[in-house]
């Protein structure tokens, strides 16, 4: 399709979400949106680790709302950013893997339809960006209209990174360690007139924990001074694997938690909080040695299931523990109704606003995660989880399906599937999961290794 076709019917489809009046936008709160990189579960204070410190986010979880049971939707950099842009599943966005992203020649085949920032932009929202990207389009094409320094790939150093600034891709060194540069910007920007002018939407996409993980400031480095290797293990890590570099890995994020505690401040001071949403999720998990696994894409617990945090404006300090399977292709469409934004027919993710009013309303029974890239090295599957239990479906038919109960087996170590006592959950579960993938029009719907077919 030509590209100034592309705009323009994006911009017609605007049109339908626009805000419905001025006394609408007078109500509408800001949003800051910050995700962390390769960032597991486990790794914070909140979420039981005795062994990490987090103190900033164990706060924020303590006056917001905390999701022990979130997942995300595709465990790797780019499909995972594409869904919170697109609100679209991978196998919709077609961000299938960073792979994928490498290889494209022509990124206007990606983002045909109106992004998060441009349905914000459109009903009033300044959309801010400043961080790591890793997304197959600029982002001043999609809905960022204040673009700071910004990383255009995957993975950088952390001190005096190349960095692009405002709306160019040139990279230049630019001085300092790289998140901290980011968080600068972003609280240079709360500091401004600007943010008082119009609600605005901040996307601080930080690139830490993800690997190098260091250099890190001295007074960080301090915080772990001393600790061995087996001393910083989170809760329950099997023995019988060698783990990874839990030591540095803590150390990207204690800083990245020492940074979220600035913008906060900030926040507090500029008196912006008490209108200003805050999500903190991670982008996919990382296995660090868990089943003697390094990466991430796996459809197990630490590759799948990140840190989730969302505080509200003006909320009591009191921990909210919200164990509904919330799922990152939920967020997208949370944060438009919460700014008064009519959700797209047609992202399938699911409006979570009655959960952050009460912790009550539209419980959540499953979420769904998906590797839809089987041309570069890793199997393709399709997985439904519960709070109780998971269910894997692969492509690959030498790959047995697998069905864990995670409430007795965390670690997912005894595949229950095709347990005579576990039938009836493997079939409930497996008709709950196809009948998303029908609605989603999955055409991993057609594997034959899904049963029926």
């Amino acid at each position: 399709m030509n590209r100034s076709i592309c705009r323009l019917a994006v911009s017609a489809l605007l049109v339908l979400y626009l805000p419905a009046s001025a006394q609408d936008q007078a109500k509408k709160k800001n949003i800051i949106l910050i995700i962390s990189d390769d960032h597991r579960f486990d790794a914070l204070g909140i979420a039981g680790n005795t062994k990490i410190s987090t103190p900033q986010l164990d706060a924020l979880a303590v006056t917001g709302f905390y999701f022990p049971q979130a997942t995300i939707h595709s465990p790797q950099c780019s499909p995972s950013r594409s869904t919170f842009l697109s609100g679209q599943p991978a196998h919709r966005h077609g961000v299938f893997s960073n792979d994928v992203l490498k290889e494209a020649k022509d990124s206007s085949r990606f983002f045909q339809q109106p992004t998060l920032p441009q349905l914000l932009q459109s009903a009033g929202y300044h959309t801010f960006l400043s961080g790591k990207w890793h997304v197959p389009a600029d982002p001043w094409k999609i809905g960022f209209e204040e673009i700071r320094y910004w990383m255009p790939g995957g993975a950088g150093a952390y001190k005096d990174p190349q960095l692009a600034f405002g709306k160019s891709k040139e990279k230049k060194k630019t001085i300092g360690f790289t998140n901290e540069i980011f968080a600068k910007e972003i609280i240079s920007f709360l500091e401004s007139p600007a943010a008082k002018e119009k609600p605005f939407f901040v996307w601080f996409s930080a690139t830490a924990p993800h690997a190098p993980y260091k250099p890190n400031p001295k007074r960080i480095q301090n915080i772990y001074e001393g600790k061995t290797a087996k001393q910083l293990l989170p809760p329950a890590f099997p023995e019988q694997y060698t783990p990874g570099d839990f030591l540095h890995y803590y150390q990207a994020i204690s800083f990245l938690d020492e940074l979220v505690g600035r913008i906060i401040r900030t926040l507090d001071k500029t008196e912006l909080s008490r209108e200003t949403i805050i999500v903190f999720i991670g982008d996919n998990g990382l296995m660090m040695g868990s089943r003697g696994m390094k990466g991430k894409v796996n459809p197990y617990e630490e590759s799948v299931r990140v840190p989730l945090i969302i505080r509200m404006p003006q909320q009591n300090d009191t921990v909210h523990t919200i164990t509904s399977p919330v799922s990152s292709l939920d967020i997208s469409p949370t944060l438009l109704a919460l700014a008064g934004v009519k959700v797209p027919a047609s992202w399938p993710g699911r409006d979570i606003s009655g959960l952050l009013e009460n912790g009550k309303k539209n419980q959540l029974d499953y979420a769904i995660t998906e590797w839809a890239d089987n041309e570069h090295g890793y199997a393709a599957y399709r997985l439904i989880r519960t709070k109780d239990y998971k269910l894997i479906a692969w492509e690959n038919l030498t790959k047995p399906m697998e069905l864990y109960q995670l409430s007795n087996d965390p670690q997912e170590t005894a595949n229950l599937a095709g347990n005579a006592d576990y039938k009836k959950i493997q079939q409930e579960l497996l008709s709950q999961l196809k009948q998303w993938m029908s609605k989603t029009n999955d055409p991993a719907l057609n594997w034959k290794n899904l049963p029926g077919k």
